[in-house]
């Protein structure tokens, strides 16, 4: 997904409203696992993603539908995000000064949509495992 890098080049890390979205994908994972662990209704998770996600009524009914066909689906968003946040951060520790979000974006984007480790794999030429 490129959700998640729109927010960070528009407001930079350092701003309020990236701390925000930040707390959009864990919340937003919450209904997928609750509902079937706990018995979450579907008021109690728009409630949920409407007030603690800023979600849209429409967009938290989307998600309620897809958390009810998978559970892990909306989990996996999550999970994704913060495998590619880490990648980025890397990616500044390796790069230095070379770093720019355009080009990890660019490089990220390149391969494709494999799994994050094959693509730090591919972006450092490091051995997959």
């Amino acid at each position: 997904s490129t959700t998640w890098m729109i927010p960070s080049a528009a407001t930079g890390p350092a701003e309020p409203a990236t701390h925000s979205f930040n707390m959009v994908k864990p919340i937003t994972s919450v209904p997928g696992v609750t509902m079937k662990t706990a018995g979450m209704t579907r008021d109690q998770a728009m409630e949920l993603m409407q007030k603690g996600a800023f979600q849209a009524e429409r967009e938290a009914a989307g998600k309620w539908v897809r958390a009810s066909l998978s559970s892990v689906q909306l989990l996996s968003y999550f999970t994704g995000y913060t495998e590619h946040m880490a990648l980025r951060e890397e990616a500044k520790r390796r790069w230095g000064k070379d770093y720019s979000l355009r080009r990890y974006n660019d490089t990220v984007l390149s391969f494709g949509s494999p799994p994050v480790k094959y693509v730090r794999a591919m972006m450092f030429g490091l051995p997959v495992g």
